[in-house]
């Protein structure tokens, strides 16, 4: 009994021990097997598109993005497609909706229906109402009562006219009229100090040590992962005109300057006479993603990262209540 134990334990461990190494095994190849990436893009007056392709694992993984025609997300697996944005899903139709349409009637229709079969409504005349003689005694009241409020409203020869308002009434509108500019400027001046308080607090932040360092732990992790993200190849052809000569010989000379760490594959043509941005580019690349995970990992566990994250949650607090 025991033997049949313990060899049933010792093969439950070497099941592990196969489980362990395959997921170590996978483990690797996502983090450390290069993704490789190609991306081309066009913008003429004619015709416009973007295409990416991503491959991992020599190929055996791809994803394929376009746009805007056709415009779609494909991730595939060998031969299996994995997704698929382009593939319209079917809608789902509510049995019990269709029926129900197909058999009510609209309440235009069923009323027309009952009006058509009533017997009271078929054969029998429409009864004409009997004028009330009195409405039109009513009526000529009140037009004489009109008559003489306004016989009263035209003033007598030799009356002195109303002169304007009564100041009372007068008194409380301007008093009304400054309250709203008085409540208008306590407004703005909320406001304005609102703000001076936020540009006090994030100037005082920003100045912290802390915060420096931060940033330049920010600038460094970013820059380790622009290092291994960036393009191995790239050739970039475009014009460039902002419809303003000036303008447009600024921005020429400031390519100028950093034409020398751009490379040799970026060309740019300026335009002097009208505003245009055309041309063609194309990028390949490869990346792991062990770089980006560490690097990011790294900045995330930062302790200034999470002081400073915590400050602006406190102050945002304090600015609500």
């Amino acid at each position: 009994m025991l033997t049949i134990l313990f060899k049933i334990l010792s093969i439950l461990g070497i099941v592990l021990l196969i489980l362990l190494e395959i997921a170590l095994v996978v483990i690797f190849l996502v983090l450390f097997f290069p993704i490789s990436y190609k991306a081309a893009g066009k913008r003429t007056a004619e015709e416009f598109f973007i295409t990416a392709r991503v491959k991992w694992l020599f190929g055996l993984l791809r994803m394929n993005c376009d746009y805007p025609d056709p415009g779609k997300i494909c991730v595939k697996f060998l031969f299996f497609t994995l997704y698929d944005s382009s593939v319209e899903k079917p809608e789902k139709t509510d049995r019990t909706s269709t029926e129900t349409t197909g058999n009510e009637k609209t309440p235009a229709s069923a009323e027309q229906t009952t009006e058509e079969h009533t017997p009271e409504s078929v054969g029998t005349p429409k009864l004409v109402e009997a004028e009330d003689p009195t409405a039109f005694s009513a009526t000529a009241a009140d037009v004489e009562s009109a008559a003489e409020r306004e016989d009263s409203r035209i003033p007598e020869t030799g009356t002195p006219e109303p002169a304007g308002e009564a100041p009372g009434k007068t008194t409380d509108r301007l008093y009304a009229f400054f309250t709203r500019i008085r409540y208008t400027v306590r407004k703005i001046c909320d406001k304005i100090k609102n703000i001076l308080e936020n540009i006090a607090f994030y100037k005082n932040l920003w100045n912290d040590p802390d915060t420096q360092g931060i940033l330049k732990h920010a600038g460094k992790r970013f820059g380790h992962i622009w290092k291994r993200l960036r393009p191995r190849k790239l050739t970039v052809n475009a014009t460039v005109g902002t419809g303003s000569p000036d303008t447009t010989g600024y921005l020429y000379g400031i390519y100028g300057m950093v034409l020398p760490k751009l490379g040799k594959g970026i060309c740019i043509t300026p335009d002097f006479e009208q505003a245009i941005l055309e041309g063609d580019f194309k990028a390949s690349g490869h990346f792991t993603a062990a770089c980006v995970l560490f690097h990011s990992v790294r900045l995330l566990l930062d302790r200034r990262l999470r002081e400073l994250l915590h400050k602006i949650r406190q102050y945002q607090k304090t600015q609500k209540k």
